[in-house]
């Protein structure tokens, strides 16, 4: 019997382990998964979208980590699509506009026609999140030509 309450406390936090670790194994606890790097929304989505014409949409990227961070770089995923942040330094907690054009016709052929998902690339100085990515969703028509 008194063997059997030696075991009890290390039941208990054999049980208690996954809830430390966040629950995934990690040893990551719940409090750091929610401190990071957010961008918001992860998807935008630009509907349709007329050759030749440009859409413009915005994203934010907030720093939720206690140290300042530096966007290093902003690229996309093609010609088409550019993007520019407002700030280039953010305090810990401070959020930073990420502004998006997305211009169909700049390769002046039909690639850029239907459906298409381009990617935005935020690179950082953050160790431990050194590239947030989002994206752009839309789907590209022909201006229909009046008769």
């Amino acid at each position: 019997m008194k063997r059997l309450w030696l075991l009890i406390p290390a039941i208990l936090i054999i049980l208690a382990l996954p809830k430390i670790r966040g629950g995934n194994g990690s040893g990551v606890t719940k409090q750091e998964i929610a401190t990071g790097i957010e961008i918001a929304p992860a998807v935008a989505d630009l509907g349709q979208v007329v050759y030749g014409e440009v859409a413009q949409t915005s994203f934010t990227l907030t720093n939720f980590t206690p140290t300042p961070l530096t966007i290093t770089r902003v690229s996309t995923s093609c010609g088409c699509t550019k993007a520019k942040a407002s700030a280039e330094k953010l305090t810990s907690y401070a959020s930073t506009q990420i502004d998006v054009t997305f211009d169909p016709a700049v390769h002046q052929d039909d690639t850029d026609l239907g459906e298409l998902t381009r990617t935005i690339y935020i690179e950082t100085d953050n160790v431990n999140f050194p590239k947030v990515t989002a994206e752009i969703k839309a789907v590209v028509i022909k201006k229909q030509t009046e008769k």
